[in-house]
């Protein structure tokens, strides 16, 4: 092969190198122009969630899911297990303006929901137990989420004596083996008569954008 040839070839080869890494970088330039603007709004609003709920610690959680009386949660309408656009503040001590009188629900897990998703999001709630299936309870509602929701969940073990959570947050001195049919969520053994597990809720939280 004569050094002309080979000046040849290795200018075919500089040519190749060129071509291949303009059409990478075409197709890059395609790939990011080409994915949905939605995708990193949705991903961002994954991570919230989680972080979210994730940060709310086990006594609060717990205070949240036993906040229940023997009709629904407190401050809920009269005709109405849980929360929609608003509390209902004729229904418990609460007063407007007071702690927690605007969140939902009307205590620490409501307050850190709205601290934690903000003004820009609404929220379901809804909580899942097991009694020979899996059957639901709900939280919160504040309307059908959209096409880019995104749940994050956490599990939330009941003993035989923690009490029921007051409408103002304080522990109300009952039981749940002094009530076994009051919760929504029946004792896993049928009575609550022993130190066991009671059951075991599960907290879902289903965020979206305004």
């Amino acid at each position: 092969m004569t050094r002309g040839q080979v000046y040849t070839l290795e200018g075919i080869f500089a040519a190749l190198v060129i071509v291949v890494s303009v059409f990478f970088a075409l197709q890059a330039t395609t790939a990011m122009s080409g994915t949905p603007s939605g995708q990193a709004a949705v991903e961002g609003e994954d991570g919230l969630t989680r972080s979210t709920l994730s940060a709310i610690d086990d006594r609060t959680l717990r205070s949240a899911v036993l906040y229940w009386t023997d009709e629904g949660f407190h401050c809920t309408p009269s005709d109405q297990e849980y929360y929609t656009g608003s509390a209902d503040l004729s229904t418990c001590p609460l007063s407007t303006g007071s702690e927690y009188s605007d969140d939902l629900p009307t205590n620490a897990f409501g307050a850190a929901l709205a601290e934690g998703l903000g003004d820009a999001y609404q929220y379901n709630v809804v909580l899942r137990y097991e009694s020979g299936t899996t059957k639901t309870q709900q939280m919160v509602y504040q309307g059908q989420p959209s096409a880019g929701a995104t749940r994050a969940r956490a599990s939330v073990p009941l003993a035989n004596d923690h009490q029921f959570t007051a409408a103002d947050g304080t522990q109300s001195g009952t039981r749940l083996s002094d009530e076994p049919g009051r919760l929504y969520a029946p004792p896993t053994d049928g009575d609550a008569s022993d130190d066991d597990l009671y059951t075991v809720v599960y907290v879902e939280v289903v965020a979206w954008q305004t």
